[in-house]
């Protein structure tokens, strides 16, 4: 692995004879591995190994250091629909209702967003999420699904149909061994 990303080598240039089977098979496994823990660097690695649908994660993985509570990261709710530099952060939210959700970063980074549940009500993210799809309240923007390092990504979300607090969480790690960012949001949703 150069530079976080997999490299190719033509075996016949590193080992010759037919000694070098355990070698090879010892080199495949290194870079197997290797490659294995930089892809782990993206956030679309954790929905397969998320134990259930509003897990983040609670140590470090791979390179990445263990979790830290981001408080320089925000979550907002608006209304549904494009957000603009005019828009308002809504403070009250409606059972079942489809807003646009806004996280914002201090520098770019990749994210897994989160929305939990009221009770036994959970939220959707209406969003392409092709690399979940056991899972929708959970959104990867990341490469794999489109998306590159930014300070900011919206998407739509459904809140649940159900009163009471609701939190919505986004993991995010400012680089490839940086320690994963935990935000957090708490909404209160009503009947209304």
């Amino acid at each position: 692995m150069i530079g976080g990303v997999c490299t190719c080598i033509n075996y016949k240039q590193v080992f010759e004879g037919d000694s070098a089977k355990m070698a090879k098979s010892a080199l495949t496994l290194l870079l197997l591995v290797a490659c294995a823990a930089s892809a782990m660097a993206y956030p679309s690695f954790w929905p397969g190994r998320a134990p259930n649908c509003q897990a983040l994660p609670t140590a470090g993985i791979a390179c990445h250091k263990a979790p830290q509570d981001d408080k320089k990261s925000t979550i907002s709710l608006f209304a549904a629909g494009a957000v603009t530099a005019a828009s308002k952060p809504l403070a009250a939210i409606c059972a079942g209702k489809t807003y646009s959700v806004q996280v914002k970063f201090p520098e770019a980074r990749l994210a897994y967003l989160t929305a939990g549940s009221v009770g036994a009500a959970s939220a959707r993210i209406a969003t392409n999420n092709a690399l979940n799809t056991k899972c929708t309240n959970t959104m990867v923007f990341a490469k794999a699904t489109g998306f590159s390092a930014s300070t900011s990504f919206n998407s739509v979300v459904t809140a649940p149909a159900a009163a009471g607090p609701w939190t919505v969480w986004v993991a995010s790690a400012s680089g490839g061994c940086a320690h994963f960012q935990i935000t957090r949001a708490t909404f209160t949703v009503a009947k209304c």
